[in-house]
């Protein structure tokens, strides 16, 4: 994935109610790729997000 494709999904994350903190991403080979966030499970959206 390349730094384009992780801008989008981190402003959609940024976007998502649930999710709280920093959004880390990185990736281990071309097509390994992982994102970390915290949902906020007490939000009442929580489980739409999940």
């Amino acid at each position: 994935m390349d730094s384009r494709a992780f801008s989008k999904l981190i402003e959609f994350l940024e976007k998502v109610p649930s999710v709280t903190g920093v959004i880390v991403h990185g990736s281990e080979e071309k097509e390994s790729w992982w994102v970390k966030f915290t949902i906020d499970t007490t939000h009442h959206l929580a489980w739409n997000t999940v």
